[in-house]
């Protein structure tokens, strides 16, 4: 007896079906990136913010050569580095001034030895209005002297960002590495469920490996970071 065959709409659902096997293997190569380095130098980290869109995405997941002896970074480099205020955390950010440089923020303007800078354009601002309030150092900062062996640090997306404005200067011996690439990208989902209980993390598994290839964004695997 010959085997029936398959409607377009049965040939579609299967099609749409997500392969489990490829989704859990992809699963586990990104969790062993993120998780243990690569032969000590490299490591994956997460970027769980969107301080530095558009360059870092909430959800990319970068390479990044840990810092060693000899090592120097420059203005305009993008860094992960231990959060000042809280060390046990890490922060992504890009050095807008280094040590023994003086530095103000003047109406959304960067200065540094009171020249303006020209800014990389993956810089923008949401907010077009200047915020003088007395209190708030979002578009007025300083003038502030940067301590030797110490950068200032400014995140991309400007006015919604938590940078050197707020904590001031990040000592050298905070710098974690330099970022190379994203090598893979989870989208952030609002929707998604939280993983604050055990039948959520089983309804996570199920909601992420139906939407994994919405999520994946594999659009953005490979790209440098700079």
């Amino acid at each position: 007896m010959s085997r029936p065959k398959q409607t377009p709409r049965k040939r579609e659902e299967k099609k749409r079906k997500p392969d489990l096997f490829l989704w859990v293997l992809i699963s586990i190569a990104v969790a062993l990136l993120i998780i243990v380095p690569v032969r000590g130098k490299y490591r994956g980290f997460l970027v769980s913010s969107d301080f530095m869109e558009p360059t870092l995405r909430q959800g990319d997941i970068v390479m990044v050569k840990y810092v060693e002896d000899g090592d120097s970074f420059s203005v305009g480099d993008i860094i992960v580095f231990q959060y000042p205020p809280e060390r046990s955390q890490y922060r992504f950010g890009r050095i807008a001034a280094t040590g023994g440089q003086r530095v103000q923020i003047y109406e959304k303007k960067l200065y540094v030895d009171n020249v303006q800078i020209d800014e990389p354009p993956t810089v923008f601002f949401t907010d077009r209005n200047i915020e003088r309030d007395l209190l708030s150092v979002r578009d007025f900062f300083g003038p502030f002297d940067l301590p030797k062996n110490s950068y200032f640090i400014l995140c991309d997306n400007r006015d919604n960002s938590i940078d050197s404005r707020y904590w001031h200067e990040l000592p050298v011996e905070l710098v974690i590495g330099k970022p190379r690439y994203i090598y893979f990208t989870w989208k952030h989902d609002p929707n998604a469920p939280a993983l604050d209980s055990p039948f959520n993390v089983v309804k996570a598994f199920f909601y992420n490996l139906f939407k994994f290839f919405g999520r994946a964004g594999f659009d953005r695997i490979g790209k440098k970071v700079t």
